[in-house]
Protein backbone atom coordinates (compact mmCIF):
# COMPACT_ATOMS: atom_id res chain seq x y z
CA UNK A 1 0.00 0.00 0.00
CA UNK A 2 1.37 3.32 -0.83
CA UNK A 3 2.39 5.91 1.90
CA UNK A 4 -0.94 8.39 2.73
CA UNK A 5 1.18 11.13 2.04
CA UNK A 6 1.75 10.27 -1.33
CA UNK A 7 -1.87 9.65 -1.50
CA UNK A 8 -3.49 12.83 0.05
CA UNK A 9 -2.62 16.29 1.41
CA UNK A 10 -1.98 16.91 4.38
CA UNK A 11 -5.06 19.13 4.35
CA UNK A 12 -7.64 15.98 3.98
CA UNK A 13 -5.26 13.84 6.09
CA UNK A 14 -6.39 16.25 8.89
CA UNK A 15 -9.84 16.55 7.54
CA UNK A 16 -9.81 12.65 7.56
CA UNK A 17 -8.28 11.73 10.89
CA UNK A 18 -11.05 13.99 12.74
CA UNK A 19 -13.65 12.13 10.69
CA UNK A 20 -11.94 9.11 12.09
CA UNK A 21 -11.62 10.32 15.60
CA UNK A 22 -15.08 11.79 15.80
CA UNK A 23 -16.48 8.45 14.97
CA UNK A 24 -14.44 6.15 16.91
CA UNK A 25 -13.73 8.11 20.21
CA UNK A 26 -16.83 6.84 22.24
CA UNK A 27 -15.75 3.50 21.55
CA UNK A 28 -12.00 3.93 22.11
CA UNK A 29 -11.72 7.40 24.43
CA UNK A 30 -11.03 6.99 27.51
CA UNK A 31 -11.88 10.15 29.57
CA UNK A 32 -9.29 9.42 32.62
CA UNK A 33 -6.16 9.31 29.77
CA UNK A 34 -4.37 12.48 30.20
CA UNK A 35 -1.68 11.61 27.71
CA UNK A 36 -4.36 11.90 24.62
CA UNK A 37 -3.17 9.00 23.80
CA UNK A 38 -5.70 7.60 21.77
CA UNK A 39 -5.73 11.47 20.06
CA UNK A 40 -1.96 10.87 19.21
CA UNK A 41 -2.72 7.33 17.72
CA UNK A 42 -5.19 8.70 15.17
CA UNK A 43 -2.75 11.48 14.38
CA UNK A 44 0.04 9.27 13.87
CA UNK A 45 -1.89 6.32 11.82
CA UNK A 46 -3.36 9.33 9.68
CA UNK A 47 0.53 10.99 9.50
CA UNK A 48 -0.63 14.47 11.31
CA UNK A 49 0.73 16.28 13.93
CA UNK A 50 -1.69 15.83 17.16
CA UNK A 51 -1.28 19.54 18.14
CA UNK A 52 -2.92 19.96 14.57
CA UNK A 53 -5.71 17.19 15.11
CA UNK A 54 -6.52 18.48 18.51
CA UNK A 55 -7.60 22.17 16.60
CA UNK A 56 -9.39 21.36 14.07
CA UNK A 57 -11.26 18.76 16.67
CA UNK A 58 -12.01 22.16 18.57
CA UNK A 59 -13.24 23.83 14.97
CA UNK A 60 -15.51 21.31 14.06
CA UNK A 61 -17.19 21.03 17.86
CA UNK A 62 -17.07 24.86 18.39
CA UNK A 63 -19.21 26.33 15.32
CA UNK A 64 -18.53 30.55 15.25
CA UNK A 65 -22.18 32.08 17.02
CA UNK A 66 -23.13 32.77 13.77
CA UNK A 67 -22.98 29.15 12.50
CA UNK A 68 -24.49 27.91 15.63
CA UNK A 69 -27.84 30.40 15.00
CA UNK A 70 -28.34 28.67 11.70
Amino acid sequence: MENKNEIFSYHKRLSLAAISFEKLKDEYLDPNDETMSFLKLVANEWQVDYLDLSEKLWEINNLPAKDAQQ
